[in-house]
């Protein structure tokens, strides 16, 4: 740390370059005389879970809000179907545990044993219920597996003693009054052989796994000193905003924030993140005033778009002053705001590239028949499955692409990106219909696993992959952010933040590549597409709004005929 401190030893580089891993100092203190003496434990990559630990038997996905489980998937015969869950519940708690991930699942059920019955609470169709479990064996094991001596590794069973190494006695002294101890509890082990005894994962797993899975979404965590998001350190950098913070402008829908921008002239024009642009929208520039403004261009792939006032150069802001020199790897860079805050602090961790395109993934398989493309497989928990498509629908659009091909499936889906919502187009029983699917990427558990741990560090942008040019760095911003500039400590603007990834990644479009962009933009010769800023999830949430009251008002139509029909001389 900055005082000199060893907090951490290098462990290894992730699949990300953006997350390194170091293992806790307090794990080398806890373990290093164990280590000293040659002994080793543990497995790698693996889950230590004893035999004779419970089984659930359910697939389950995190919701987006980390309030609970939705199970997508329960194994026929299992003990979460003899217990009555089903598909398409919402597990909040188990055994008074709250689950927020699904490690907080794994962990709890491997912590319990086989037969054990434990209290589960859970949501379906928006009612609560609680249920009891009993937990069948584990795969591959029968249900009287013999538990109470766990198969553990010596040194596993070590490190459950409760005795300190102080009181350890080593091999070569005689016995001492606290192995005589050491001995008494294990022949009161041995005495109650066949009762089943829980050893908690804690006992077994090192403390980073908790760090990781725990549930607790690190955005709420509040800075220490000396992290860099403490007032302390993100004040260090503010004369370093200042400049910056002229040509930075906040966009609004009405009162409420949507994005930052950045200023590139001084007709008062701004470029920004174009997919969260939606309704009556206004420039905030950094003099406070506000300018109703309307979309000039917008580069789809970049996911930029460029914004004119209503009245030019009635501003108060400095044209952007960019540097277009690329940064190398450790560079410092910070995220200022429109009043002149330093919203976060970071290094360029990758240098600027073109990335490799995540494959969108929408979770069908297809046929060539004499009807057209036919669906004949929908993937359990897929984009597809979600937005509602089914088998022996014939495929008729993906996109702005028709399909006249099972190639023509592939090609369609290949122009998109994880993430991106697209309009699929069926036909049912004779009847077009239009579903709106939000691709994903394709089934990796090691996907999964990064997805839930990025999940857990708070919002991200809706919009976050598929860009033709980006820098990578590792300033936590917030999604509203993103249209803002990028920043060097001379107060140049290197980029424009274009969207918030993950946990440690966040990406700017470089300034270089931008230049021409920019020039495109503001001569007219990327205009918005007609729909540009229609707000499609805005109007699906006010159409089921609109029928949840149409029902409402049916209901009570229904409970007043009655009436009417109970009353003297009612017909």
């Amino acid at each position: 740390n900055v005082r000199g401190e060893v907090v951490g030893i290098h462990s290894s580089i992730a699949a990300s370059t953006a997350q390194n891993r170091d293992v806790p100092i307090d794990v080398f203190h806890r373990d290093w005389d164990v280590m000293l003496k040659g002994r080793r434990w543990g497995k790698l990559a693996q889950m230590l879970i004893p035999a004779g630990a419970g089984y659930l038997g359910v697939v389950a996905e995190p919701l987006d809000d980390g309030e609970g489980l939705k199970v997508v998937e329960v194994e026929k015969e299992g003990a979460a179907e003899k217990s009555g869950i089903a598909v398409g519940d919402i597990l909040v708690s188990f055994d008074g545990y709250h689950l927020s991930n699904t490690y907080s699942l794994v962990e709890s059920v491997a912590a319990r044993l086989a037969g054990d019955v434990v209290k589960m609470e859970l949501r379906r169709d928006g009612k609560a219920m609680t249920i009891s479990v009993k937990l069948g064996p584990r795969p591959g094991e029968s249900a009287d597996t013999e538990h109470a001596d766990w198969d553990l590794p010596s040194e596993v069973d070590e490190l459950l003693d409760p005795m300190s190494e102080a009181e350890r006695p080593s091999p070569e002294e005689g016995k001492s009054d606290a192995q005589k101890n050491s001995e008494e509890k294990s022949e009161k082990k041995t005495a109650t052989k066949g009762k089943p005894t829980r050893i908690p994962l804690s006992a077994l797993l090192p403390p980073s796994y908790f760090a990781e899975n725990s549930g607790v979404r690190r955005g709420n965590e509040k800075p220490s000193k000396y992290q860099k998001k403490h007032p302390s350190v993100l004040g260090a950098f503010r004369s370093v905003a200042a400049r910056a913070a002229l040509s930075t402008v906040a966009i609004l829908n009405g009162s409420h924030p949507l994005a930052l921008g950045t200023l590139v002239n001084r007709r008062g024009d701004v470029v920004t993140k174009a997919s969260e642009l939606h309704g009556d929208l206004s420039i905030r520039y950094p003099d406070g005033t506000v300018q109703p403004c309307r979309v000039v261009g917008v580069h789809e792939q970049a996911d930029l778009a460029l914004l004119r006032p209503d009245v030019a150069g009635s501003h108060g802001g400095v044209p952007a002053r960019w540097n277009r020199q690329s940064k190398p790897v450790g560079s410092l860079v910070i995220t200022p705001d429109w009043r002149g805050r330093v919203l976060a602090v970071g290094v360029v961790s990758v240098a600027s590239r073109r990335p490799r395109s995540a494959r969108a993934f929408l979770g069908i398989a297809t046929e060539d028949r004499p009807d057209g493309v036919t669906i004949v497989q929908v993937v359990p928990s897929t984009a597809a499955a979600q937005a509602g498509i089914q088998v022996n629908d014939i495929l008729l659009k993906i996109g702005n692409d028709a399909i006249q091909s099972v190639e023509d499936v592939f090609a369609a889906i290949a122009k998109h990106s994880p993430g991106e919502k697209v309009e699929v187009q069926v036909r049912r029983n004779g009847e077009e219909l239009t579903l709106h699917a939000t691709l994903k990427t394709p089934p990796n558990m090691t996907a999964r696993r990064f997805e839930e741990m990025n999940r857990m560090s708070g919002a991200r942008s809706s919009r976050r992959s598929g860009f033709p040019q980006i820098v990578q760095h590792d300033a936590e911003i917030p999604p509203f952010a993103c249209g803002g500039p990028l920043v060097d400590l001379d107060g140049k603007i290197i980029g424009i933040n274009i969207a918030r990834v993950g946990r440690v990644e966040t990406d700017a479009v470089p300034a270089d590549w931008l230049e021409p962009v920019l020039t495109d933009l503001e001569s007219g010769k990327l205009p918005p597409p007609e729909d540009f800023g229609r707000d499609d999830e805005a109007v699906r949430k006010e159409i089921a709004k609109t029928k949840a009251e149409i029902r409402r008002l049916q209901r009570r139509l229904r409970q007043l005929e009655q009436q009417l029909r109970g009353a003297p001389g009612g017909k």
